[in-house]
């Protein structure tokens, strides 16, 4: 009887110990990752809280960092390379991703410019104040990694299986990944997710779901039981190259997202439009990509209606 008391008193240990690593850690990361943004810097009388209960969306960036300027603006003073607006279901278990297309003409502060050079004027504000005007939606929310991210996610999991359509390479860096399937490693990874030269049509489309696929990929790789040893890697992963603005409470919902992943629940979509040149005040060639506006709006009506923050655009289009 004794020695059952003593075994099931080291399991609680154990169990408790375990617990208060695992918080600890939360409010550690929490801490190190959280940039403050208020609601009045994204709208007047704006505030930040989650539109919809059991459900969250936010603004995924991608970033490279400038090492130019100094380490706390090395985020800030560059043009986004990925948009992608992000919205998890808790309840229904579901995971949207909409690619905005980074060429996408928006008139931000009186100026015509490229949507991903939001970011670039702006920080992490500006991303969501011209995704918030071009989509018309409430997004209060960010999550902006860095792409060593991606590198360092790859090497503790030990690489991503993936399905290539084509050929992939680029011999001046070393990079070839065969039509069919493979497991990349950390550089083929990167060239995988930002290349669209050697794409079939050389698209900033075709670079989206490529991207698009491998987000999803990876998500099945990091999920998987067997890389539960490897938690404290992936979380030091996060810490190092991720920001956001998200409360502790949603954040902890996420990573709880995360243990039930079912890719089969995670669906990837880019905003439909055209392409077309215009010429700047200097003269010079600027390529643009706009969106189609009323596909656009139809499309968030089907499923985000509440997010909208003029009625009218629902009634116009209903």
């Amino acid at each position: 009887m004794k020695k059952k008391s003593v075994i099931i008193f080291i399991a609680f240990l154990l169990i408790f110990g375990a617990a208060f690593y695992i918080i600890n850690e939360l409010l550690d990361l929490q801490v190190a990752t959280t940039v403050d943004i208020t609601g009045d810097e994204l709208g007047k009388g704006n505030e930040i809280e989650p539109v919809v209960d059991d459900e969250l969306m936010f603004l995924l960036l991608g970033v490279d960092k400038n090492p130019d300027v100094s380490e706390e603006q090395q985020d800030d003073h560059v043009r986004t390379d990925t948009m992608i607006l992000v919205n998890v279901n808790f309840d229904k278990g579901t995971i949207d991703l909409i690619s905005i297309p980074r060429d996408t003409k928006v008139n931000y502060n009186g100026s015509n410019i490229k949507i991903n050079a939001a970011h670039a004027y702006d920080g992490k504000v500006g991303a969501l104040k011209a995704v918030r005007q071009l989509t018309g939606l409430d997004i209060d929310y960010f999550m902006s990694v860095d792409y060593n991210a991606v590198l360092r996610l790859v090497e503790v999991i030990g690489g991503v299986e993936v399905d290539s359509p084509q050929v992939i390479e680029a011999p001046e860096i070393g990079v070839y990944i065969p039509k069919g399937k493979s497991v990349l490693d950390e550089k083929q990874s990167l060239y995988f997710l930002r290349a669209r030269e050697v794409l079939k049509n050389g698209s900033d489309f075709e670079r989206m779901e490529n991207q698009q696929y491998f987000l999803k990929q990876l998500a099945k790789e990091v999920t998987k039981i067997s890389n539960l040893p490897k938690i404290p890697k992936l979380l030091k992963v996060f810490k190092d190259n991720v920001e956001h603005n998200l409360s502790l409470g949603n954040f902890g919902s996420i990573l709880l997202q995360a243990v039930k992943f079912d890719s089969s629940k995670m669906t990837t979509m880019t905003l439909e439009g055209t392409t077309g040149r215009e010429y700047n005040g200097n003269g010079n060639p600027v390529d643009y990509f706009y969106v189609d506006k009323e596909k656009m709006n139809k499309l968030f009506l089907e499923k985000y209606p509440e997010y909208f923050f003029n009625k009218s655009q629902i009634n116009s289009y209903e």
